[in-house]
């Protein structure tokens, strides 16, 4: 497939002279501040092929979109997401034929009817409104070539686009002409600014929100940038009096020198121009004569790591003179990048920042204010990963920025969490093979309210836990817990491809976790590899992770409990992590001796699989058998038993003491071929005096196991010259192997 990839250009004259026939923009009615982002004349005629919009516009903000085509009778054209690399469709557009004489467009039902439309012939399409947000948002209307509405097709189904907040990218063309192509952000000409009051006094916060209009009717919000103008609007004010937010926070200083009217602004921009909305606000002095200090900063690291605890000082003034407030004169707290929540999960005490091991990456705001909080100073404090982190993250989210698709909400931390206001919410990465771990806190405020695991392209759907109203259910059907619409839960979900479990908790009152529900081999979908996370309409979610698990626990069990040189002894892994099971990988397998050393002379070894081996050269005993994760270790004990046949017990001696009678010998293992018992005498200097010998065949002794033995006849003198007291008598027993 050839591929064109098509910048903003511009018509030439001649092209649109000669295409006066059809009108350019058939039913487009031009806002102010609407930006052509892709401009082309130029007509690609009967080939396959690409065109990629190379342009940043999000279609979910508004759009329009025209074209003129000409269809062959299995021609068809497809407007898609393309994958970042503009080489091929990551998401399913409409897709445009023609059926029975009629311009259709492709469902997963039966096909929507767009007008009567003959194939080899010239028509203009356009396409108006917003994806991402259902069907109901888009418009299609098909023309003639001389410009006559043949139908209008309000409802337009956009296939993947409709909803999930996804923009299209381009278009795709088989057996089909295009040309005329043009494409229109459209975007709003209105912004108003909100708030819950008119007037500010000094020492205290306001926050501001804002809507947008295009010729009147509401539109998705664009993103603004916040400031703060004098009372005629002229003006920027930078103080330390006075500021705003990235998120519309005003903070107005407890000294404010007199009482003063503000504007408050909220601008786009579009292209060239800028759109702004704006609200005036009276602010008002208080008296600050009987605070301690009028003025107050922050001194202390700009980050810090979860898991840690961090000293911050304040420097004080009255008057201008520095002043040393006692410890009970300044109140210290902890806030959301907003500046306008509590995070209660976070504590500071007198200065001391004390992260929870675990918290997520995020931004912090630290407040430092007097008793009255009329006099105060924040100071931005980013958290990084803590220095236990060892796992893999594929995203997190601690759920505290704004997002498209959400309302920032409070959490049960304190902080901010997201509720899912759009069709879903959905978070993307590379899709795994292995097990992920995803945990979250989660409201669940109705009916239909949950999380899905998904496949990247979410064209599959894997485990899901929700409720019905009545229960929060997975999607086997186990009841996980009862479904109380105001209560906060701790949620882990683990998954992998063969295997999915989960723990749920309920929060406490007093933000603590309570008692933990389990459910192993909860219910698989389509059981395809995750890559995708998608929040249903309504749900809350608040410190999202989704992590390659590691083991925190972690057992072994060998196949055998001993084991004899020469012997294989396979030790089997059961790793969980949070007691939910997972593959136990990245193990570090060793033996141990008795003083709990490892092994290194190979007489024991095992390898990455837990294959235990022993060696001819093992000597008896018990080892320990030691596997070990970043996080678990776990041991089990193994006995290296003895590789001889015979083992001698014990020697008879006759009542005169001169003769040996019988040989006490345990048969270990089945043997029925030749066998020589020698005893051998030795005298002080452990030089051999005599040898005494007997033939035997295995088959003789049928006593066979640890717990026998085997008594054998012997008539064995010993040596004249043997001294029992210093000398030395030994049996060796040999076989034929």
């Amino acid at each position: 497939m050839k591929m064109r990839k098509i910048l903003c250009s511009l018509l030439s004259a001649s092209i649109i002279a000669a295409s006066l026939a059809v009108p350019v923009l058939a039913n487009y009615s031009a806002g102010e501040y609407d930006v052509v982002t892709v401009d082309e004349a130029t007509e690609q005629t009967y080939t396959d092929y690409a065109i990629a919009f190379r342009t940043s516009l999000d279609t979910t903000k508004g759009f329009y979109l025209t074209f003129d085509f000409n269809l062959k009778p299995a021609g068809k054209i497809e407007i898609p997401k393309f994958n970042n690399g503009y080489s091929k469709v990551d998401k399913v557009g409409p897709i445009l034929k023609i059926s029975d004489a009629k311009l259709v467009t492709e469902t997963s039902g039966a096909p929507q009817e767009l007008g009567v439309c003959t194939a080899e012939t010239w028509y203009r399409g356009e396409i108006e409104g917003r994806t991402g947000a259902g069907a109901q948002y888009t418009t299609f209307r098909l023309y003639t070539a001389d410009g006559t509405l043949v139908q209008e097709t309000e409802n337009f189904n956009m296939r993947n686009l409709s909803n999930e907040g996804r923009s299209f990218t381009g278009m795709q063309i088989t057996q089909a002409s295009v040309k005329n192509i043009k494409l229109i952000a459209e975007n709003p000409d209105t912004i108003t600014v909100t708030s819950d009051a008119n007037e500010l006094d000094a020492g205290s916060q306001m926050t501001f929100d804002y809507s947008m209009t295009r010729k009147g009717v509401d539109t998705p919000k664009h993103d603004v940038v916040w400031s703060v103008y004098d009372a005629s609007n002229t003006t920027e004010l930078n103080n330390d009096a006075i500021s705003i937010s990235n998120s519309g926070v005003l903070s107005v200083a407890g000294t404010l020198a007199e009482n003063t009217n503000i504007t408050v602004r909220a601008s786009s921009t579009f292209g060239d121009k800028t759109l702004v909305g704006t609200k005036a606000v009276s602010l008002k002095t208080v008296d600050v004569s009987g605070e301690v200090f009028d003025s107050i900063t922050i001194s202390g690291d700009d980050a810090v790591k979860a898991g840690s605890d961090t000293t911050y000082t304040v420097a004080a003034t009255k008057g201008g003179n520095a002043v040393t407030p006692e410890t009970s004169d300044v109140v210290w707290k902890v806030y959301d990048p907003t500046n306008m929540r509590e995070n209660t999960a976070i504590e500071i005490v007198n200065g001391v920042l004390s992260v929870p091991d675990g918290t997520l990456p995020q931004s912090i705001v630290i407040r430092a204010s007097s008793v009255s909080g009329l006099i105060s100073t924040n100071k931005t404090v980013t958290i990084n990963w803590s220095d236990n982190q060892k796992e893999t993250v594929h995203t997190y989210n601690a759920c505290e920025t704004e997002a498209d698709g959400v309302e920032i909400v409070d959490s049960v931390d304190g902080s901010g969490a997201y509720k899912v206001t759009g069709a879903n919410y959905t978070i993307a990465w590379t899709n795994q093979q292995g097990y992920t771990f995803n945990e979250m806190d989660i409201q669940f405020p109705a009916s239909g309210a949950g999380v899905l695991i998904m496949r990247r392209d979410t064209g599959k759907s894997d485990t899901e836990v929700k409720s019905d109203g009545t229960n929060i259910k997975e999607y086997g059907g186990q009841a996980l817990a009862a479904a109380d619409s105001d209560a906060w839960y701790h949620l882990e979900i683990c998954y992998s491809t063969g295997d999915a479990s989960c723990n749920i908790y309920k929060y406490n009152d007093d933000g603590t976790l309570g008692d933990r529900v389990t459910k192993l081999n909860i219910g698989k979908h389509d059981a395809s590899e995750q890559g995708a996370i998608r929040f249903y309409t309504g749900t809350v979610i608040d410190n999202l992770k989704v992590s390659v698990p590691i083991a925190d626990g972690l057992s072994i069990v060998a196949a055998h409990a001993s084991m004899f040189p020469t012997e294989d002894n396979q030790i089997t892994a059961t790793a969980t992590k949070k007691d939910l099971p997972i593959t136990a990988e990245g193990i570090e397998w060793s033996v141990l001796d008795a003083t709990d050393k490892p092994i290194i002379d190979g007489s024991v070894t095992i390898d990455g699989t837990g294959l235990m081996k022993a060696s001819a050269m093992a000597p008896e005993g018990i080892v320990t058998v030691q596997a070990k994760t970043a996080t678990a270790t776990a041991t089990v004990p193994v006995e290296i038993k003895s590789s001889e046949i015979f083992k001698m017990k014990n020697i008879g001696i006759n009542e005169d003491g001169d003769k040996v009678v019988k040989l006490y010998v345990k048969k270990l293992l089945a043997y029925d071929d030749d066998v020589v018992f020698v005893m051998a005498f030795y005298d002080e200097n452990k030089s051999l005096i005599e040898v005494r010998t007997l033939k035997g065949y295995g088959s003789n002794y049928t006593n066979i196991g640890e717990d026998t033995e085997n008594e054998i006849a012997v008539d064995w003198a010993i040596p004249s010259g043997f001294d029992k007291t210093t000398g030395e008598a030994k049996v060796f027993i040999w076989t034929a192997f």
